[in-house]
């Protein structure tokens, strides 16, 4: 009784967890709601994420740099982003389509992952 206890349970698990992050993500203030975007979200490649919606944030680490956050709290490192400067505010909701880049050694290593925006604006307000 005690094995099919646990069986049950640990197949559970990923359901229940899976609901929990969305919970904690709408808590957050995020929105899985791709509509809400003002620019397309199509997903051409494996490569590519998509972002329904995600926070701008600013690390004040080796001379400061801006980096993005999903939903699941997801590191992005968007070597781009100059090219969007109405887009570097601290805690801006933005929503749109990054590329996964290869990258070396860079000083801006706050565990992101390296990424080229396709295409980012910011997210309109639902709530």
């Amino acid at each position: 009784m005690t094995k099919l206890l646990i069986n049950l349970t640990i197949r559970a698990f990923p359901k229940v967890f899976s609901a929990g992050l969305l919970l904690l993500a709408a808590l957050m203030g995020f929105s899985a709601s791709a509509s809400d975007c003002p620019v397309a979200n199509e997903t051409a490649s494996s490569r590519h994420i998509s972002l329904a919606r995600a926070k701008v944030e600013w690390v004040d680490l080796e001379g400061g740099y801006y980096r993005i956050i999903d939903s699941l709290n997801r590191r992005f490192l968007p070597q781009n982003l100059g090219q969007f400067p109405q887009l570097q505010k601290d805690g801006l909701v933005v929503c749109g389509l990054l590329e996964k880049i290869d990258q070396g050694y860079s000083f801006q290593m706050g565990g992101e992952v390296a990424v080229r925006v396709v295409s980012l604006a910011m997210a309109t307000q639902t709530q």
